[in-house]
């Protein structure tokens, strides 16, 4: 038997949540276009892109009523009590070589805008793009504190997918590779809060 060379540090696992088939085929398709004219808009306009990925507004009832369906599903799954439904969110767009960064939508006091995270996934069908995983982390205790550990879950973005976690996990989305090069033929996510 070897001898211990330290303590155990303890993985705690963070939930996460899926569902597909949210809006169905029709209406995240007629979603998808609605984005895709914002998207030309901003294109249009001259904003700049500053290589990162776009940030988009855009009114979405639709997604707005499914996420209020799914809301007490949310409260029971993540162990939140509590919440009102009020729901915040813009849309990103990652084009070819793309991504988020490792981050958390907690502030530096450790409050996020709601307790609930989550992120609603839509592209052309089939998938033009690669890459784009929404890899969220699980976190270790090690002397007393919170850290991130070396596990995580990656969720393929999947036309019509939504995900919810806590709002303070950290996440990253993974580089986003387009042949076309196009930015209609990456990944759309709507990102937000349920409080």
């Amino acid at each position: 038997m070897l001898p211990r060379t330290g303590t155990p540090t303890p993985v705690m696992a963070t939930p996460v949540f899926w569902f597909e088939d949210v809006l169905g085929a029709v209406a995240g398709d007629g979603l998808l276009g609605r984005i895709g004219e914002a998207a030309q808009d901003l294109a249009s306009s001259g904003a700049p892109g500053g290589g990162g990925p776009a940030l988009l507004r855009l009114q979405a009832p639709e997604l707005a009523e499914a996420l209020a369906l799914v809301t007490p599903i949310a409260q029971e799954l993540l162990g939140t009590d509590g919440l009102a439904g009020s729901i915040e969110y813009a849309v990103t767009v990652h084009g070819t070589g793309q991504h988020t960064a490792l981050r958390t939508d907690a502030g530096p006091d450790g409050s996020a805008p709601g307790p609930v995270a989550f992120d609603y996934f839509l592209h052309r069908r089939p998938s033009r793009f690669s890459g784009g995983e929404h890899r969220i982390y699980d976190l270790c205790l090690r002397d007393g504190r919170e850290e991130l550990a070396r596990t995580f879950r990656d969720v393929y973005p999947d036309h019509d997918t939504l995900v919810l976690y806590p709002a303070t996990s950290w996440y990253e989305v993974r580089l986003v590779q387009c042949p076309s090069g196009l930015d209609e033929d990456g990944r759309f996510a709507f990102h937000g809060w349920i409080s």
